[in-house]
């Protein structure tokens, strides 16, 4: 680069700023356009039908869960993307649900029914890490 003295006009000190300025905004301006190009040819792997980002629907096997004192039962969580996540705890008087894996597809959530003479209904809620528009299921539980 020129070295400027003390001499230099102000309007040639702005041009050569103007033209340091405009060669590095010329740089990032084709720095981005290349990662877009990028991003946009690359496959995300995603096993999404169209109008479905992040992947198929979040659904649970069984569809609901029964137990009684001291009992439990495992429910398989697919779709979405994982690692999934239990966003509403059923409440701890009738159930409660424990990841055996929620990292992996299936998912394995065990519900255990609370060791209490309450009995009703509950839920508990399941998210999914897609990051465009996350994905819930709801799984009712029954405490007989």
């Amino acid at each position: 680069m020129k070295s400027l003295s003390s001499s230099t006009s102000i309007s040639e000190r702005v041009r050569s700023a103007g033209g340091l300025i405009g060669g590095v905004l010329a740089g990032a301006v084709a720095i981005a356009f290349l990662a877009l190009a990028t991003a946009s040819c690359s496959d995300s792997g995603s096993t999404a039908p169209p109008g479905q980002p992040g992947g198929p629907a979040l659904t649970s096997a069984p569809p609901s869960a029964s137990v009684s004192n001291g009992s439990s039962q495992t429910i398989t969580i697919t779709g979405g993307q994982e690692p999934y996540v239990i966003t509403q705890i059923p409440l701890a008087a009738l159930a409660r649900a424990v990841w055996v894996d929620s990292a992996h597809t299936p998912a394995s959530l065990t519900v255990f029914g609370a060791a209490s003479v309450a009995t009703g209904s509950t839920s508990v809620i399941i998210r999914d890490s897609s990051p465009s528009a996350a994905r819930t299921v709801t799984i009712p539980i029954i405490k007989n």
